[in-house]
């Protein structure tokens, strides 16, 4: 038998080791780069590179299957055929391109946060306009383009014989097996490494240096979390967690450093049962009560005035995620993505748990798919039974969209739900979140005077409409006299301003509601959704080892709202923000009576001493980070909370 001539391995390797090469040289380029930043170079540069020579050659394993795939398919017949050329080419140069791209940009990305790519990265996705334009308005983005055209024209110059000349070998089954056992290796050495456990050790510097662009990014995507201490003003730990532990409990000084406490019920507690609704995307200027001259939401207009009724309670964020972790956690909107997407994020402290320490059955009831940015597995990993379209009961889903069943049919479930746990002598916490205020804006005809499918209007009326029809089904039922209901927004209808913060679009409808438990009271206190699980706690009169940030907002001193966006967090305080952003900085601005920036300063961070508001901010998302990411809140027994 002829051996081998390893022309198809000889064509494909070098591509790889061509790709290695670049990381390497972009290695030497930001070692001196920190070494005139720092005005040293890092320890343990030699095994910073091999390190990174491992993430390179692991990263090249999913840059270069395709042509490896093809290479160790494809019959050496096959070799003039004119497609089988421009497949080997294609996926030669297409790997390049990329891998050159995320190098290129990642150098901008550096100059701006001395770090490789992380979740701000993946953040900049989302605002793909703000980015571009920026990148364009900052940076020579033309002559970057010419310099990468002219590189890549260069390479294809180069491989445009070696291409044929790949494909004209025989490519035996000992070069194609070698090619399938090198990728299979390379894959395996990706799928072991963890970036976080490979470069613990090595420092800062020494980890910024070993890892892959890619790589780095795609494992951002994955951990959906920015560290906190490496891109935000940081304090001593200990002095942080003194200044939120004072703040929490609304004392100057704290006399504690506990990020935990003791809440002891200030009247018997009650037994009601609890149903939380999250409205989609349902913001305050929707309502009357807020000053809309459209009478799109004559329920909640209504409900407003016979229930308590926040007036200046605020979203935590713009997702819907990032709503039901304010209210099951009532943790600040930590960097990153909502922790109910993060990895390790099951076990966790919540508002189930101290229902379930006390006999409740928890639920969650979603009209669409639970596995939708991981909101059903969260919640079941978090105690709640999960009960989403595919749980319906038979003939439960009467009309939906993409998002999932009309909210009518989601308020008919959680009424058989809550008819099914009655009837079994249980109590119940149940959390519903609606899917019809959204886009396509399409719900059931007949119901209301707007026609489906034209627009916001009518899927906030529709939304609106169900929700009085759920509350008068609901006060035919046996346990409706204990039951209290919660209307909240999950976040805002939308938000101006990109990665801004602009406080007015934040603001929320949040109302108990039931006459015969509730009197009718307006709070005017300024809050966030982080606060509503410890202001129903404090109704019901609960006993329980608590985690929450939020307060109770009918016993707390002063209020406050804690609001961001993936890379901006903000301390709201009346008549003040402050706001804290990656690379280490930090503003305050001062704001009018309608959330209005009157003034903005950037703070001087290198001087040393910080303005009060700045380091009360950075305390407490300092300590909240610190409280997810060490697992200290994470459930150690069946559930937290005393006993009765």
């Amino acid at each position: 038998m002829k051996a081998p001539s390893w022309k198809r391995a000889r064509f494909l390797f070098p591509l790889i080791a061509a790709y290695a090469l670049l990381c390497f040289l972009q290695r030497l380029i930001y070692a001196v780069w920190i070494r005139v930043d720092t005005g040293s170079l890092p320890v343990g540069i030699p095994l910073a590179l091999l390190k990174g020579l491992a993430f390179d050659l692991a990263t090249s394993a999913f840059l270069f299957l395709p042509l490896a795939l093809l290479l160790a398919l494809v019959s050496n017949r096959w070799h003039g055929r004119r497609r089988a050329v421009w497949s080997v080419a294609f996926f030669s140069l297409l790997p390049l391109l990329v891998g050159l791209n995320s190098i290129g940009f990642e150098f901008f990305f550096w100059e701006e946060f001395q770090a490789r790519y992380n979740f701000i990265a993946v953040d900049y996705l989302v605002y793909t306009h703000e980015v571009v334009r920026n990148i364009w308005e900052s940076y020579p983005v033309v002559w970057f383009f010419l310099g990468l055209f002219t590189l890549m024209a260069g390479i294809a110059w180069l491989l445009r014989s070696r291409t044929r000349h790949a494909l004209e070998s025989n490519g035996g089954w000992k070069e194609r097996g070698a090619i399938v056992g090198i990728f299979c290796a390379l894959l395996t050495l990706n799928f072991s490494m963890d970036e976080y456990k490979w470069l613990e050790n090595d420092g800062f510097w020494g980890r910024e240096l070993a890892k892959n662009s890619l790589f780095a990014l795609f494992s951002a995507y994955n951990r959906n979390e920015i560290n906190y201490s490496q891109f935000y003003i940081s304090l001593d730990p200990a002095e942080a967690r003194r200044l939120a532990s004072g703040w929490v409990r609304e004392e100057s000084p704290s006399r504690s450093d506990e990020l935990s406490r003791e809440i002891r019920g200030e009247s018997a507690e009650k037994d009601w049962n609890v149903v939380l609704v999250a409205i989609e995307s349902m913001s305050a200027r929707f309502m009357t009560r807020f000053g809309n001259d459209k009478p799109i939401t004559p329920n909640l207009d209504r409900m407003a005035g016979e229930g308590l009724f926040f007036t200046k309670l605020y979203a935590t964020g713009s997702r819907t995620v990032r709503g039901l972790e304010a209210l099951m956690l009532s943790l600040p909107p930590t960097p990153g993505q909502s922790i109910v997407r993060r990895p390790n994020s099951d076990n966790l402290f919540n508002l189930g748990t101290v229902f379930r320490h006390r006999g409740y059955r928890t639920q969650f009831l979603y009209g669409g798919f639970g596995r939708f940015d991981n909101m059903g597995p969260w919640f079941e990993s978090n105690g709640f039974e999960i009960i989403d379209r595919t749980r319906f009961a038979a003939g439960g889903i009467t009309f939906s969209t993409a998002w999932g069943a009309c909210d009518e049919d989601l308020f008919d479930e959680a009424i058989r739900r809550a008819d099914a746990a009655h009837a079994e002598g249980k109590r119940f916490f149940q959390v519903a979140l609606t899917t019809s205020n959204h886009r396509p804006y399409d719900f059931p005809d007949g119901r209301i005077d707007i026609p489906s499918h034209t627009g916001r209007d009518g899927a906030v009326k529709y939304t609106d409409y169900a929700i009085g029809r759920f509350v008068e089904q609901a006060r035919k039922k046996p346990w409706y006299k204990n039951t209290l209901f919660i209307f909240v927004a999950d976040h805002n209808a939308s938000v101006a301003g990109g990665t801004d913060v602009p406080i007015r679009d934040y603001l929320i409808p949040v109302i108990f509601h039931n006459p015969g438990l509730v009197k009718a009271q307006a709070v005017d206190k300024l809050a966030s959704q982080i606060d509503i699980a410890p202001t129903l706690l404090g109704m019901l009169g609960f006993r329980y080892k608590s985690w929450f940030f939020g307060q109770d907002l009918l016993k707390a001193k002063a209020g406050r709202a804690l609001i961001g966006t993936y890379q901006k967090v903000a301390l709201y305080e009346p008549g003040r923000l402050t706001l804290l952003e990656p690379g280490r900085r930090a503003q305050v601005q001062e704001l009018g009576p309608l959330g209005e920036v009157k003034r903005s300063e950037m703070v001087d961070t290198r001087s040393g001493t910080l303005p009060e508001s700045v380091k009360r901010t950075a305390a407490i998302y300092q300590s909240a980070s610190e409280v997810f990411s060490s697992g200290m809140s994470k459930e150690k027994a069946p559930a937290l909370g005393d006993a009765r």
